[in-house]
């Protein structure tokens, strides 16, 4: 779970985090719209599987 989370984020978010942060400030790349939008849903993924991982580990420690 937390595994696939850290390694998503390293993997597949920061790439596009780097594009922006290495732009001047206030200067999107060309295709800023496109990466918004997978950055995103990214984020989403990541958040319901945080979420769900958070879910699993509290049941199995109550149980």
């Amino acid at each position: 779970g937390i595994t696939l989370i850290v390694v998503g984020s390293v993997l597949l978010l920061e790439p596009i985090n780097t594009k922006f942060r290495r732009l001047p400030e206030g200067t999107p790349p060309p295709d800023a719209a496109s990466l918004h939008t997978r950055w995103t849903w990214l984020h989403l993924v990541r958040t319901v599987l945080a979420v769900a991982s958070l879910g699993l580990f509290v049941t199995a420690t109550l149980s």
